[in-house]
C-alpha cells in the first residue's frame, strides 16, 4: 500500500490522500497496517501517517481525532 509520504517531511506534513477518494475509503476500512523497515524511518514520517489516518477516519466515520493512527493497528517491522 502506498501512503504518498512526501519526500521532504516536517512536523506539519501530510500524505497526499484526498478525503473521499477510493484510497481514503480503503484505508478507513482497513484494520491493520504492516510497516516494514520501520526503524529506518524518520519520526516525521510516522507523524505524517498518523495525522493522515486521523483525518481520513474522522472524515469517513466521524470518530475521535485523538486516537493514534485513527484507531488502526500498525505493526512496525524490520528485516
Amino acid at each position: 500500500m502506498r501512503f504518498a509520504i512526501p519526500l521532504n517531511v516536517d512536523e506539519n506534513s501530510t500524505c497526499d490522500i484526498k478525503q473521499g477518494s477510493q484510497l481514503a475509503t480503503l484505508l478507513s476500512r482497513t484494520n491493520i497496517i504492516i510497516w516494514d523497515e520501520a526503524p529506518m524511518t524518520h519520526k516525521h514520517c510516522f507523524e505524517v501517517v498518523d495525522r493522515t489516518f486521523r483525518d481520513i477516519v474522522r472524515f469517513e466515520n466521524n470518530t475521535d481525532t485523538t486516537i493514534l493512527f485513527g484507531g488502526k493497528v500498525v505493526v512496525l517491522g524490520r528485516l
